[in-house]
Parts: structure tokens; sequence; C-alpha cells
């Protein structure tokens, strides 16, 4: 009977061990902010305006976002993303319905629920041009919403829309000529509720598909020549019910961009900046201009009619000198806004004009000659007033409320751009950043008067709320624009960058009351105070966050370059900003690429960072202080810097890399330009090469260098650049939709290959691979679809070419020779490319997405991988269907690249997907079983779609908005990997393919395992004993 039991209760034993021993991938909730971290963003803001019903802001940004933010503390109240082709032109706010109103020039019209953010009711515009919003009131029954756009089919016509603001419905519309290429737009009130004017010019190129046409309209004869600038051409219509009375005027001069309208009229200022021309408004009519035909001279008058045959007026732009009317005002980097009885000319260099409208001109009303920028007008309980805002070297913030009517000051404060501690972390040498948007709010004070609060959007990304001379809160929208990133490591223990490092002054009570708890909390003995004190205490111990580096390799550096022209070092374990540091917008940061890395651990990397510039500049940064150490000329001073990411190996001792820059010449720049740094490029130059893809995207082409190159570079002064020599060039029938390329600092394990029977291949692993797509870019890219992974034959037949067709080409950059092509008849673009150690990856569409997986081998190893004599190359591929359209990939990498590969998906729905690569591989058994030397090999059996595990998302249930990039760092040891996904979010987390198996977990409970061994030597004595009685009984027996 115990023989039978024993029996039974072996498979249950084996099942309990199992068990036991299974790790998971899912995440506690205690667990969660442990390795990772989530910051959201809302952009680079364009257009704000604050919410008249909640304490609130809202804002359009330059990334495609719509959102609003709490104005206490500066937390995101909602956000909306529009996709990339979307740029968002118009905001307005609506008091009745309380709707939040957005226009694109190629999108729809949203409104959106202002206090929730859900989408109210959209209307698709046929525009090809700026989108101007207008509100008018339209009594009990709400508001009507009038649109104003060009004509997408006809562009030398412009449609109004009035739409009810409640649903979107459509009222009446009309359709007004316009002037062919139009790309400035206005709306003009008239003093009749029921009219408005809409008026607009072009300038830029007007282009017709003949080379001379000549339009008759009504009175009026103008032509229109190819390639003429016509800057002064403006066309005018009035809307009038449904239909459009239209009129024509004259320009004395041509008019550039920078233009503005409002109740006094429409003003533009002249292409050379030295006239402020002026169109008033009259009464009920509107005086709008029309281009007049070249051979006319300025000033003639010129009339047409309207649609109805009823006769419109002409008159003539009346045209002031920017200097009579503001002697002081600087004339670089002028801007115009409307007011209601005229106008604010003011330059970003210092000085604001304001400006009254007359009896059809205007004059000065007041100068303010430190303003360098101005907000929109608002409605104050002393009459409409705008905010003019100066800043100084020392961050702070003037401002100053005039009355529009008078130009008195009713109004002034002035406070510190940043707190303290943001200050400190801005490098000293640091450009100070000027105002770049910002809008005017009032508020009700104690006393029922009206209060100023002021929302500034700085020009280096930060976005702050000003309110009774503090400011209230800053968010740094700057992260949401990262246009390059890059882990280095952190200082040794003695130069510890953050001053309170958590955890280091622990005492050794509170690290045996942590055990404690946390092996009470694992046995579930806790009471909720108890896991509030856990927690609690486990947050203040983890030293994640000290900025200092680990044994393990955990804790870095991330240094992220903004499109706002600032490099910001954040923490990996928190993501706060250690240091940064503004260089401007002019001189903003393209690429980073490593510099000086020192044998010393106490000696910080450095960073080459270069600037988008003409002519071009990098900059050596210190990456643990942010310091600028040297300043470099990059190339001749009308080159454009294509920076190079292919690091060259360095002599023994030298620890300087010669970076190479190629301008579009192309010559090259050696940094830095030392005789050391030019005798190493005489004895390498042979062996760098570097490519080119033209603007348009179908030819590609090789350069090297020869021996002209080496004896100009002997012969020239340094700094002087040095030519490169075409080697190849490839001339593509379709655009490229896509390019990947190896990272040459990839780490692998091995070159072979041992598969199952214990027969090798040899992997082909030639650094100079480059995957190439060619083809249409249209596509289906709804992520509400389901998508589909293709996996080839193998075979290099070419299939007749269709209608759409995508080309797949594997180039050796060196010879220029296609090592591989492969054609997929009836597929288009977006393209997601993946290139590692001989394993290639593409994701595409057809009905649906698809992605093709290749591996690559090198079946000779007598022959050496060389692109002068390329070995051929074994190609197998595999096809099948994915459920997760993606939009980009990656892989993770570890210090020695044992470790199993993942493959990251950036998913259309802005998250991260880890996927195990063995369920890409080509060599999939197509069976029902695996053979022994399959099994070996840990292959998996073939399935036509690739599965989904909802435990596999590195982002768990986040949501990295607009999510473009995944970063990936091997971490010291080997089982981790570290990821940074960053588009206007940013998202971090370790990762470890193969589990942690060279370490313990984090939240490794010590405590529990004293317990657990004190049990053990305490159950072992006692069996011990028992041991001896049961011994000692049995001799008596």
């Amino acid at each position: 009977m115990s023989a039978s039991r024993g029996t039974a209760a072996a498979p249950l034993t084996v099942l309990l061990v199992t068990l036991a021993f299974h790790a998971s991938a899912a995440l506690f909730a205690d667990q969660d902010g442990e390795v990772n971290w989530h910051q959201t963003h809302l952009g680079i803001p364009a257009h704000a305006s604050f919410s008249p019903l909640k304490p609130r802001a809202c804002l359009v940004t330059q990334q495609h976002t719509v959102g609003c933010v709490n104005l206490r503390d500066g937390s995101i109240a909602w956000r909306k993303r529009f996709g990339d082709g979307e740029t968002l032109d118009a905001l307005l706010q609506l008091d009745k319905p309380a709707h939040l109103v957005t226009a694109s020039k190629l999108g729809p019209v949203r409104a959106f629920d202002a206090s929730e953010g859900f989408l109210v009711w959209e209307r698709q515009l046929a525009s090809k041009g700026a989108v101007l919003l207008s509100g008018v009131a339209a009594g009990d029954s709400g508001t009507h919403l009038i649109v104003v756009a060009p004509g997408m089919v006809q562009i030398r016509h412009v449609g109004a829309q009035v739409l009810d603001a409640a649903d979107g419905a459509t009222l009446s519309s009309t359709t007004v000529s316009a002037t062919a290429g139009s790309d400035q737009l206005h709306m003009l009130p008239s003093t009749s509720s029921q009219r408005l004017a809409v008026a607009g010019y072009s300038t830029g190129e007007v282009r017709c598909d003949a080379a001379r046409q000549v339009h008759r309209m009504g009175q009026s004869l103008w032509c229109v020549v190819l390639g003429v600038r016509r800057s002064s051409e403006v066309f005018t219509a009035l809307l009038e019910g449904g239909s459009a009375l239209q009129a024509a005027a004259s320009s004395p001069a041509r008019l550039s961009g920078v233009s503005a309208s409002g109740a006094a009229g429409l003003a533009a200022l002249s292409e050379d900046n030295t006239q402020l021309c002026f169109l008033p408004v009259t009464g009920d009519w509107v005086w709008l201009v029309k281009g007049l035909p070249t051979d006319v001279q300025p000033g003639l008058k010129a009339a047409t009619k309207s649609g109805d045959g009823r006769d419109a007026f002409g008159a003539v732009m009346a045209c002031h000198s920017v200097a009579e009317l503001a002697p002081s005002l600087p004339s670089a980097k002028l801007r115009l806004l409307a007011t209601a009885n005229g106008f604010v000319l003011f330059s970003t260099a210092g000085g604001a004009a304001l400006l009254q409208a007359s009896s059809g001109s205007l004059s000065l009303l007041s100068f303010h000659p430190s303003a360098t920028s101005a907000s929109a007008p608002v409605v104050s309980d002393r009459g409409e007033v705008l905010g003019l805002m100066s800043s100084d070297a020392a961050g702070t913030l003037s401002l100053s409320a005039v009355l529009t009517s008078t130009g008195g000051l009713i109004h002034s404060e002035k406070v510190l751009r940043a707190a303290a501690a943001d200050a400190a972390r801005l490098t000293s040498d640091s450009a100070m950043p000027g105002v770049g948007l910002a809008a005017l709010g009032t508020y009700r004070r104690k006393d029922r008067s009206d209060g100023f609060r002021l929302l500034v959007g700085w020009d280096d990304g930060q976005l702050s709320l000003v309110q009774q001379g503090v400011s209230v809160w800053t968010r740094d929208e700057a992260l949401s624009a990262l246009m390059a990133t890059m882990f280095v490591d952190l200082p040794a223990d003695k130069h510890d960058l953050s001053m309170a490092a958590p955890g280091s002054s622990v005492s050794m009570s509170t690290r045996v009351r942590l055990q404690l708890l946390g092996a009470k909390v694992q046995l579930k003995l806790n009471d909720a105070a108890e896991h509030a004190e856990y927690v609690a205490l486990k947050a203040a111990m983890n030293d994640k966050n000290k900025a200092i580096r680990d044994p393990n390799g955990f804790r870095k550096i991330i240094l992220a370059a903004s499109a706002t022209g600032k490099l910001l070092a954040l923490h990996n374990g928190d993501g706060r900003t250690l240091w940064a540091h503004n260089f401007g917008p002019d001189a903003a940061p393209k690429y980073l690429l490593p510099w000086r890395t020192f044998h010393d651990t106490q000696h910080a990397p450095q960073v080459l960072v270069v600037h988008d510039t003409t002519p071009p500049t990098a900059s050596v940064v210190n990456s643990h202080t942010g310091r600028i150490l040297e300043v470099l000329k990059v190339g001749p001073a009308d080159g454009q810097c294509k920076g190079s990411d292919k690091h060259i190996p360095v002599q023994p001792g030298v620890g300087i890399q010669p970076i190479f820059e190629d301008p579009e010449a192309p010559v090259v720049s050696l940094l830095p330009d030392t005789l050391e740094t030019r005798a190493f490029f005489a004895t390498s130059y042979r062996s760098v090469f570097f490519w080119m893809l033209d603007a348009a995207g179908r030819v590609l082409t090789g350069y090297g260098f020869d021996r002209h190159s080496l004896d100009t570079s002997s012969a020239g002064s340094l700094g002087s650049s040095i030519p490169s020599a075409m080697t190849w060039r490839l001339s593509l029938p379709d655009p490229v939709l896509g390019l990947a390329a190896r990272n040459p600092a990839e780490n692998i394990q091995t070159s072979v290959k041992v598969l199952g029977d214990r027969s090798i291949k040899y992997r082909y692993l030639n650094p100079n691979t480059l995957l190439l797509v060619t083809g249409s870019g249209g596509g289906n890219t709804d992520p509400s679809e389901a998508g589909s992974v293709v996996i080839a034959d193998g075979s290099d037949a070419v299939d007749e070419p269709e209608a759409s067709k995508l080309t797949v080409y594997l180039l050796d950059t060196v010879s220029g020779r296609v090592l591989h092509r492969r054609v997929h008849p009836g597929a288009c673009g977006p393209v997601a490319m993946l290139l590692t150690e001989n394993f290639a990856v593409y994701q595409y569409w057809d009905a649906v997405s698809t992605s093709v997986l290749d591996y690559l081998f090198n079946p000779n190893s007598t022959l050496p991988v060389s692109s002068y004599h390329a070995a051929p190359i074994e190609v197998t591929s595999l096809s099948v269907w994915a459920r997760l359209p993606a939009k980009a990939l990656a892989t993770t990498t570890t210090a020695r690249g044992i470790t199993a590969k993942m493959i990251l998906i950036a998913t259309t729905s802005d998250q991260v997907y880890g996927m195990d690569q063995r369920l890409m591989d080509p060599r999939r058994p197509r069976r029902t079983s695996l053979t022994a030397e399959q099994q070996e090999e840990r292959l998996i059996l073939f399935q036509d779609t690739l599965p989904i595990n909802p435990l596999g998302f590195s982002t768990y249930d986040q949501q990295v908005l607009g999510l473009r990039t995944i970063k990936t760092e091997a971490a010291r040891l080997e089982s981790t990997t570290l990821v940074f996904a960053y588009g206007i979010d940013l998202f971090y987390t370790r990762l470890t393919p193969s589990r942690a198996f060279d370490s313990l977990e984090d939240d490794f409970s010590y405590g529990l395992l004293i317990v657990a061994l004190v049990a053990l030597l305490v159950g072992s004595c006692v069996m011990q004993h028992m041991t001896k009685q049961a011994l000692l009984k049995s001799k008596w027996k």
C-alpha cells in the first residue's frame, strides 16, 4: 500500500517542482517602476490658449498633438495625437458648446470635448493649404464655425463653409476665386455680423501648365508667367450669405509672409522689411488686393464683378516706411500681430511698436524698446490688453500688460525663469533661451478685478506658467523632439553627480527591518500598514538612482539631443535630468558620436556633438558635466554636414578617433585635424568607404579614397578638406523606402553555426552589408487590421512588374555588388527593417502587413570574407503572417553576444513588443514533430502566423506616444539589455531575453533566505536528535 502511494505521488512531486522553478514573465504591481520608467509629454507648443471653463491651457504642438494641461501643477489632463502628415494649423476655443476645434492642411476639421478630450465630430476638407477657423455667435442656438480653405483640385478657388459647432453639420458653403498658389490666407471681420472677408496672396513661385497664360476676370486682365515671382499678388473676397463679392487692388511693394489681419484690416511687410503695407476695412465693404499684370504700373486700379453681376470695388494698399513709423525698431526678425485698433510690429532682437489704424493709415501709439515677444490680445475688465515679454541673460522674464487702445501700461512683473534646481542643472556656458510662444490669460482676483497669467513656451522646449510674479510650474518638452541618443558610463564612486544619493546613509536596523517586512510580505503575514512601510523603505533604500556606476553596468547616462538645440543627460534609473546644455535653436545637435574614452574610470568619456549649422561645426562635450571642451570646424563654409556613425579603430595609445564628415561636394574633414590624424589617414585611407543617397531616393553612390586623396591630404594644410573618389553608382527604378545596416559595435559570440547533425556553417558577417528596400510608399497602415509576415522561398528569380511591388536588395557598400535580390509583387510600404549579425528582418504591407526574414551564410570556410572577392552566400528565407504591424525594429544587445537575441517591435499602437528570434528562424521545420537534431538546435515547429504573448510587451500597459526609435545598450552582465524607447514620450526598461541566469533578482528577499536557512538548521538538529533517540530505543529492544 505504501509503495502505491509513493508511485502515485511521484508525478505530483515532479509537477510541483516544475511549477516551483518555472519563471514567469508577469510583473507584480509592487514591481512596477523598479526597473522601468515612463515620461509623458505633449510636444513643442505651436498654438496655445486658455480654457474659459476650467483652469487649463490647451495646446497644439509641432509633434502633431493636441491636449490640455492643468494650470495647478502642469500635469496633462488629456491629449490626442494625429498622423505624422497632419500639421495642425489652427486652434479655436469655443464656449458654447465647450469644444476645442483643430484644423490641418491635409486632415479634417475636428472638434474635441474641452473637458474630457474625446472626439465629438470631424469634417473632411479638400484642402491644399492653411485652414482658417473663426467662430460667430448665433444667439441661443450656439456658435457657427466658419472654415476657409484652398481647394485641393481647383487651386484657383477657395472654399468657405459655415458649420454648426455642435455637430459639424454644414449650414452653408460658397466658393471664391483666388490667385493660383496662394499661401497666405486671412480672415477680416466686417461691421455686419453676416459678412466675412477672406484675403490672401502668394509669396512663392506661381507655376502653370503652360509657359504663358492670360486670364480674363471681369474687367481685370492679368498674366501668369512660368517661374516668375508674384509676391505682390493678393486675392480677396467678401462673403455675404451664400454669395461672394470680389474686389481688387494693387500693392506698391512685393509682400512677404509676415502678415496679420484683424478688425482694422490687412497688413503685411514687404520682402525687404522696409515697408509695412496696410489695407483698411471701411464700413460694410472690405478693400481686397488682387494681382495685376507685370506690365501694369503699381497703383493702377482694377475692378471685377461679383458672381451675381454686382460691381465690386478696387483700391491701393498704403505702404508706410518702417523706419518712419518706429525709428528705433530693428529691421531684423520682424513679427506682426493684429489688435482691435491696429497692429503690433515687434522684433525678436528687441523692440515693439504698437500701431493705431485710423483714416486708412497707420501711426505709432507707443514704443517698448526691451520687448522681444508679444502675445495675442485678450479682453479684460479694462479693455483689450496685449502682453509684451522680454528676458535677460540672468533668466529673468519681464511681462508688461499694455492697453491696445491707448498704449498705456496697466501691469508689469518680473519672474525668474526657472527654479534653483533647474538653474543648477543648466550648464553655466549655455545660451539663454528666448520666448518662442506666449499666451496671455486673465483670471478673477478676490477683489473681483482681473489678474493676468502667462503661458510661456521657451525656444529651448520648456513650457512655463507665470502668475503673480512666480513661475508656478515648468515642463521640459524638449525631450519630445529628440534627434539622437547615446548611452555613456556614469562616473566612479568619487564623482557622484547626485549630492544626496538614495540609500547611502541607511542604518543597519533599517536594513534588518526591511528584510523582516519583506519576509512577511512574501508569506502573506503582513497587514496594510506594514505593506505601506515595506514599499516606502524599499523605495528609500533603492540604489538604482545613484549617479555613480555600479558593478553590473545597470546605471548609465542617456545623452539626448533635442531639435530645440538642447543636449540633456538623463539618469536611466528614474529619467531625471542630471545636466542640460542649451546650444540654441540655430545650433541644434544633429549627431552624437563617441569621441574619446579613457581607461581610467575617473575620467569622463567625451562625446562629439555635430551641429546643424552653416558652416558646419562640432563640439566636444564632457559627458559627466556637460562642459564644452572644444569647438571644431567641420568642412567648408558652404558645406552641409552628413555625419558618419561608423567609427574607425585608432592606433594604440592615441585615444582620438578621426571622424569623417562628408558635405554634398563630397569632400571629407578629419576631426581633429592634426598631423597625427593625417598620418593615420595615410595608413588607412584604402579601407575607408562611405555611401550617399540622393534627394530623390533613387541613386545610391559609393565613395572611397584614392592616391589623389592621399596626395591632397599630405600637401594640404591643416583644416583643409580631402576629396573623395566615386567607386560605384546604383540607379534604382523605384524610390528607396528603407535602409538598414549592421551596427559596427555589435558583439558577436561566434561566426560558426553548429547544426544538429554536427555539421557547421559559417555566418556571413561582412560589416559592409546594406539592406535596401525600394517600391511604392502607399499602403494601409491601419493598426486595427491584422498584419502578416512573409518568408520567401530563397530563389533570386524576378517576377514580372506589377502595379505595386517591393524589391529587396542586399548590397556590399564597398564594391556596390548586389549580393541578393528579391521581388514581392503586390506589396508596398511603409517598411520596417533590421539587419543584425547574419539575420535580416523586414516587414511590409500587401493586403495586410508582412515581414520577410533571411539567414545569410558563407558556405565555403576556406574563402575569406572580402568585398573585393565576394564569396557565394546561401540565403534561407521564410514568410509568416504578423499580427503586430511595426513602425521600427530593433534587437537586444549583450556584453559578449552569448545571450539569445530578442527582436523588439515598435508597434503602430506605440508599444514595444519583444519576440523570441527563434520564432523568426527560417529553418523552422514544417512537420508535426521535431527530430532529435532539431530539438538540439532548439527549433520551433513552423506556424504561418507569429504568436503573440500578452506578457511579451516590454512597455506593459503603457503607451509611448509617437514612438519612433528603440535604442538598446549592453550591461556588464551578459544576461541584461538596457532598452530606451522614445518618440513624444520616453520609456526605459531592462530586459533579460534568456532570464537572469547570472544574477539574483533585484527584489530577492535575503531575509526570507536567512529564515529558511535557520529553519533548515533547526530542523536538521531536531531530526538528528530524533534519529539518535530512535536508534537508542531500537538497541534497548
